[in-house]
């Protein structure tokens, strides 16, 4: 019996090496060679274009900075050609993804007063250029948007006094923690533009804040609510916030506020309603 076994084991084992081209045989072994992973494949480089105008006129912008940062929380941003004589620029990056692409000085003592364009786009390959649509306000009730906010370019705008105030207590209250400074966000300073107007327009002043963290209180100006809403207290004074928007109807009646963390990192659990004083 033990012989027997043996036997068809070694017809087995024959059978075996035979199959995979052993034992003798002339026919070689068939070698698979498996596809390449995605991440192994070679990248290619991309590029986009875009425009760059003056929020209030239109006008194009020469000499503006811009930059591509990696979506990466805290990534420095990898220096691109300033805008030409036109207002346009272009962009290019090593492969295609998302990156957080960065109009302006980008620095909090900016001589120009002028927000800070920080805007996520996605590059993709193509034979072309790849052209860059600048993000538009929502509808706001009551309002009329500037339509250059509606043109598809990126626009920057001019702080005026209220603005520069309320930034200058924000990174103020900052330094006093240890935080760095905050730079003013284009966008998040459009929306408070729209959302101050919609509560001059409606009558209201102090109503609600559309689309901020106003919050309901009047006649306290920026510092007032810098040191009183829930928001600018707790998140706003994180060392993780980046951006930030602020205005005052005027020095002494009412403010608004409004301030976002890196949109490349974790973002916090929602804020809970504000208990006023």
């Amino acid at each position: 019996m033990k012989s027997n076994g043996f036997a068809l084991v070694t017809l087995a084992f024959c059978a075996v090496l035979a199959a995979c081209g052993g034992g003798g045989g002339s026919t070689p072994p068939t070698v698979f060679t498996p596809a390449p992973s995605p991440s192994a494949l070679p990248s290619r480089p991309v590029a986009a274009t875009g425009k760059v105008v003056d929020h209030d006129t239109g006008a194009p912008l020469a000499g503006i900075s811009v930059g591509l940062a990696p979506w990466v929380a805290g990534a420095t941003p990898v220096p691109q050609p300033t805008t030409d004589a036109r207002g346009d620029f272009s962009i290019s990056a090593a492969s295609a993804g998302r990156y957080l692409l960065i109009i302006g000085s980008d620095n909090a003592a900016d001589p120009k007063n002028r927000a800070t364009i920080h805007d996520a786009i996605t590059l993709t390959a193509g034979s072309t250029p790849q052209a860059l649509v600048a993000p538009t306000m929502p509808p706001v009730p009551s309002t009329t948007s500037n339509p250059i906010e509606r043109s598809g370019n990126y626009r920057l705008m001019t702080l005026d006094a209220n603005e520069q105030a309320c930034l200058a207590y924000e990174n103020q209250k900052r330094t006093g923690l240890g935080y760095a400074p905050v730079l003013e966000d284009e966008w998040l300073a459009e929306n408070v533009r729209m959302a101050v107007q919609h509560e001059v327009n409606s009558g209201s002043v102090g109503g609600g804040g559309l689309l901020t963290n106003y919050n309901g209180v009047a006649g306290l100006g920026c510092a007032s609510m810098v040191d009183n809403d829930y928001t600018v207290a707790v998140n706003m004074g994180s060392s993780s916030l980046l951006w930030y928007a602020g205005d005052a109807i005027s020095q002494s009646n009412g403010a608004v506020d409004e301030g976002m963390l890196d949109p490349r990192g974790p973002l916090p659990a929602p804020t809970p309603p504000t208990a006023w004083p």
